[in-house]
């Protein structure tokens, strides 16, 4: 019984280590705000950790750009600030990603939820000494199988 309760202290105190590390991440990315401003400066925009835009500004020189030139500056600036708010968001979510057991745990969920594990293939264990060798004659066996069957 002492073991389980053991067992029990130990997963609060794992939980409340996470949730911790999640409160310190959410924190960090409301505080992102990325403001960028274009090559020439006729407009700046705003947006949040997750690339949202919070905020435009233009200036009397980028009302002057037309429309065509106007729409491209502001979509190239937005796709600025949407590079660096990422950024950011990662970097602030180290806490979160380095951590193995969350890495772990959000691996799980992603399974349960989708069926699929992790984005790419399962890691390839190292062949053995003996794999190696057994690989290397039956590759050779069909090379000359080819030279005695001609």
């Amino acid at each position: 019984m002492a073991d389980l309760e053991g067992w029990e202290a130990q997963q609060r105190a794992a939980l409340a280590g996470m949730q911790q590390k999640v409160d310190v991440v959410r924190a960090a990315l409301r505080r992102i705000k990325v403001r960028a401003s274009s090559r020439n400066g006729e407009l700046g925009v705003t947006v949040d950790a997750q690339g949202h835009v919070r905020d435009i500004h233009l200036t009397a020189q980028a009302l002057r750009l037309g429309e065509n030139r106007l729409a491209q500056v502001l979509l190239e600036t937005i796709q600025r600030a949407e590079a660096d708010a990422a950024r950011q968001a990662v970097e602030a979510a180290r806490p979160l990603t380095d951590d193995r057991l969350i890495a772990e745990a959000v691996k799980e969920a992603r399974h349960m939820t989708t069926g699929k594990s992790s984005a790419g293939p399962p890691a390839r264990q190292p062949m053995t000494e003996e794999e190696i060798q057994a690989a290397d004659d039956a590759y050779f066996e069909r090379l000359n199988r080819g030279w005695t069957q001609g």
